[in-house]
């Protein structure tokens, strides 16, 4: 193992990052793949109605924060982030919200993107030092996608009147560096249980 791994795991213990079960390993493929899409869908055609983009983005966020749920709860109870559950579960009631109310203003949606970007990136702030300290390798690239949520949603504090385009290729840009997260940290998960 890697020297900067903590120590007691050095000794011939299993790694409690490989004892991640393989449907976590899955989820997280899948919300990697979901957020590269609609981050493409996001960039490629930015001028959508508001009602479009209100169905759209609230349906990316319950599947977001459904699969967070589950790949919460799937996880070994030393892998678990109450930070990373509250963010789903966060991310599945403003999809709800968004859904039900799909004519909503932009300035509504964005208040929705404020409360999502800092519930979503201080999660993954804190579950991205939970990897590290478990020895994770990509444990850096959810720091990342954490700080771009966290940059999101003051950029939209900041600036509430900010036009739907705007807030279209804010969240494009953070879909697709979350998506490229989760993927590379399916990888890695899929790495060390082989």
């Amino acid at each position: 193992m890697s020297s900067t791994q903590p120590n007691e795991y050095r000794s011939g213990q299993v790694h409690p990052f490989e004892e991640m079960k393989d449907v976590s390993r899955v989820w997280l493929f899948v919300q990697g793949a979901l957020s590269l899409i609609v981050g493409i869908v996001f960039l490629a055609a930015p001028i959508k109605s508001a009602f479009a983009i209100a169905i759209f983005f609230g349906a990316w966020l319950a599947v977001t924060g459904f699969t967070g749920v589950i790949a919460h709860f799937t996880r070994d109870k030393d892998l678990r982030s109450g930070w990373g559950l509250f963010s789903s579960i966060m991310s599945l009631i403003a999809g709800v919200l968004a859904m039900m109310q799909p004519g909503t203003a932009a300035f509504a949606i964005t208040v929705v993107v404020i409360a999502w970007g800092f519930a979503m990136g201080f999660g993954y702030i804190v579950s991205a030092f939970q990897f590290k300290k478990l020895g994770a390798r990509y444990w850096w690239a959810i720091l990342i996608a954490g700080i771009v949520a966290v940059g999101v949603a003051i950029v939209m504090a900041a600036v509430p009147g900010a036009t739907l385009l705007g807030l279209v290729w804010t969240i494009g840009i953070f879909a697709i560096v979350d998506g490229v997260s989760e993927i590379l940290l399916g990888f890695r998960v899929k790495k060390s249980a082989d």
